[in-house]
């Protein structure tokens, strides 16, 4: 299941989306109308998280928050980082297989402790052997 609540994006000082709230059950097939500029594609891209949501906001799906999603770009790799607010996180490539054999993903737990800026990570699942946070600078 999907929850949407309070969800707003801003572009600057353009408000794309102000105060959107959505349930969608699983199985269920949901439709987004609307006309050109009212918000469609900043809905999509505030779940997916590759736009910030303004504070307040909230996506919950199954259950769990989303922290949020990021595409991190380096040397014309790009990877999307998931962290749950359970505590759990996700990494993957986007892109298919390449012949450094660096695509894949990874699965973990992590910890972070504002106190001291320390983030701790239990990688439980690597498929990609070269990258991520289980190799920190490709090591």
């Amino acid at each position: 299941m999907l929850e949407i609540d309070n969800l707003s994006v801003r572009y600057g000082r353009h408000q794309a989306l102000d105060g959107v709230s959505a349930k969608i059950e699983k199985g269920e097939i949901c439709v987004i109308l609307g006309a050109n500029g009212a918000g469609k594609s900043s809905l999509l891209k505030a779940i997916a998280g590759t736009v910030r949501a303004e504070p307040g906001s909230r996506i919950v799906m199954n259950g769990v928050s989303l922290v949020g999603s990021r595409y991190i770009s380096e040397e014309g790799e790009t990877i999307l980082a998931t962290f749950f607010s359970d505590g759990k996180y996700m990494l993957s490539e986007d892109a298919e297989e390449d012949d450094t054999g660096e695509s894949g993903a990874e699965y973990g737990t992590y910890a972070w402790d504002p106190v001291t800026g320390v983030l701790t990570t239990e990688t439980l699942s690597d498929t990609n052997g070269e990258w991520g946070l289980s190799h920190p600078h490709g090591t």
